[in-house]
């Protein structure tokens, strides 16, 4: 009898919440979108310009710069990657590629702290702010998949 009255009632009348995106992996994927529009167009006119107008030998100059472009891409499929894992049907399927995607913006964040630590000359986050943008993000997909919405 329970199961015919609620067959009659439809979808609308059962108790279990929708499922929705989660709103933790989408604040981490607009964080990394924010963050790679910053690299690009921010890093494009102080960092790139510079690296591609250097008067380094051309290995290590064309080797930055191929470094900042893939920075760039990294950062751009992260966010998407992080968007589409955010749909509720990818939850658990993409919460490893979540999982890695975090651990790399938390260690890229990292990395650049430590060159900030040891070549900065005590203004580490005057001339490298990046981890204050790159730590959060991965905070933000570890959280996120850990939990549900």
């Amino acid at each position: 009898m329970a199961s015919q009255l609620k067959e009659t009632q439809g979808p609308a009348a059962s108790t279990e919440e929708p499922l929705r995106r989660n709103r933790v992996l989408l604040a981490a994927a607009a964080a990394a979108a924010f963050t790679t529009v910053l690299h690009i167009f921010g890093g494009g006119v102080s960092v790139a310009r510079p690296i591609a107008e250097s008067s380094l030998a051309d290995e290590p100059r064309l080797l930055a710069l191929s470094v900042w472009h893939m920075v760039s891409i990294v950062a751009g499929f992260s966010a998407l990657a992080l968007a589409f894992a955010a749909s509720p049907k990818q939850a658990q399927p993409s919460r490893n590629m979540v999982l890695f995607i975090s651990a790399l913006w938390i260690a890229f964040g990292l990395a650049v702290m430590g060159v900030g630590l040891t070549q900065a000359n005590g203004d580490m986050f005057w001339k490298l702010p990046q981890p204050i943008l790159l730590i959060p993000v991965g905070i933000l997909g570890i959280w996120g998949s850990v939990r549900r919405g």
